[in-house]
């Protein structure tokens, strides 16, 4: 048994509070207090990343995201020391917006996919932020929402109203084979490939009426969700070199760079 009090726990990564006559256990984790701005109107991010490639695209992602209208992201680093301090010193200057949170956990067997730590971020990201927010978009690094049917709709406000939503999406990729990246994705990955995959943003609201639930996978909704128009919003997955083969074929995308520059 172990009684631990909400205010006295910041220095620590885990705390487990159980009553005399209970079963469960409640978790609070200090990266809870961050994004201090939130709101019940506001729309948040959750992410698991390494800082490897992302050291030269993290902050464009940052800033696209923040221009889009997001109202904070909850970075979990799954990297080694070095790199998740790294990471802080990278997100540091967006202050209260970023939160990175130290996650450098494996899989213990090697036939586990890493996708399982993955999922396991997300719905701690989830649980600590479920009353404090009304959505929470599950996307990573490299990958862009558009609003396609009114760009300059802050992803807030086209959100109000929704419950959780499924938004359909497709790869995009960059011409070349072996381009240097340093910020400027959205300038070199601009062909659109095929459909591919569903991402989905919850409502929190669903979520706290939902008791023990975990997400299994952030391309599909709880419930099923509501499955958007590519008319109204879109998702857009960067595969870039030699991840997905660019050909003549493929439409030119110009809508992303633009809103970021706009």
């Amino acid at each position: 048994k172990i009684d631990t009090k909400k205010e006295d726990i910041e220095a620590k990564e885990l705390s487990f509070v159980f009553g005399t006559n209970r079963i469960n256990c409640e978790l609070f984790f200090p990266f809870e207090s961050s994004l201090t701005h939130l709101d019940e109107s506001s729309c948040i991010v959750c992410t698991m990343c390494e800082l490897c490639d992302n050291k030269k695209r993290l902050d464009e992602w940052i800033q696209y995201n923040q221009k889009l209208g997001f109202s904070g992201i909850i970075i979990f680093s799954n990297d080694n020391e070095e790199n998740i301090d790294e990471m802080k010193k990278i997100c540091k200057k967006y202050e209260d917006y970023v939160s990175v949170v130290s996650f450098p956990y494996k899989a213990l067997r090697k036939d586990i996919h890493w996708n399982n730590i993955q999922r396991a971020s997300f719905n701690i990201g989830c649980e600590a932020f479920k009353n404090r927010c009304a959505q929470i978009a599950l996307i990573d690094t490299d990958e862009f929402i558009y609003i396609t049917s009114n760009p300059q709709v802050s992803i807030v406000d086209f959100m109000k109203g929704k419950g959780t939503c499924v938004i359909q999406s497709n790869i995009i990729t960059n011409k070349g084979i072996d381009d240097v990246f340093n910020n400027n994705v959205l300038s070199l990955c601009k062909y659109v490939g095929p459909n591919k995959y569903q991402k989905i943003i919850l409502s929190t609201g669903e979520l706290r009426k939902q008791k023990n639930i975990f997400i299994c996978t952030p391309h599909k909704g709880i419930a099923g969700g509501k499955l958007l128009k590519k008319t109204e919003i879109i998702h857009y997955h960067c595969w870039v070199n030699k991840r997905w083969e660019y050909n003549d074929n493929m439409p030119i995308l110009n809508e992303l760079e633009q809103f970021m520059n706009g």
